[in-house]
């Protein structure tokens, strides 16, 4: 029977100097591996992790200052809507010709505000996309857990190698 061994990464790349070479038996580790990954799907699934994980993905969807930036572009949106009433307002035609430049000059501007605040609430995620993604997550997480309890060792290797980055 042979018996395989992992070994650390640095020991092989550069020998004593990085690492004192500690094996591993291949089963042993990878049956830790196993364990581990059960334990933290577990622990998601019955502990709440759901909740958890909406708040991290609103968070970073919505990132702080995202709203106040949404509101400032509003506010300067609202702003230069006025100017241009305002500037279409006071047209006469002795301002015609100094006028027109300045409203053409808004029209643009408001077009590029509009365009930034199209762009900023693009970006947002709300809560209920939030929730749905989250959703999605913890029934992958779940199918995952599942499978690890039912899959063949080739079919669980498998699986692990397609879900942890590192170790």
């Amino acid at each position: 029977i042979e018996t395989f061994y992992y070994c650390c990464g640095g020991y092989v790349a550069k020998g004593n100097a990085v690492c004192g070479r500690a094996l591993v038996p291949k089963d042993e580790f990878e049956n830790a591996v196993l364990d581990g990954v059960r334990d933290h799907l577990h622990q998601f699934i019955t502990t709440g992790g759901a909740g958890l994980l909406e708040a991290l993905v609103l968070e970073a969807a919505n990132p702080r200052g995202a709203e106040a930036t949404e509101k400032a572009l509003k506010d300067r949106l609202a702003d230069r809507r006025r100017n241009l009433d305002d500037a279409i307002g006071s047209i006469t035609p002795a301002l015609a010709p100094v006028l027109e430049p300045r409203i053409l000059a808004l029209r643009d501007e408001i077009a590029g505000i509009e365009a930034d605040l199209g762009r900023a609430r693009q970006e947002r995620l709300d809560a209920e996309q939030a929730k749905a993604l989250v959703a999605d997550l913890v029934t992958d997480a779940a199918r995952i857990a599942s499978l690890l309890g039912t899959a063949t060792a080739s079919e669980t290797r498998d699986l692990l190698r397609a879900i942890v980055q590192e170790v």
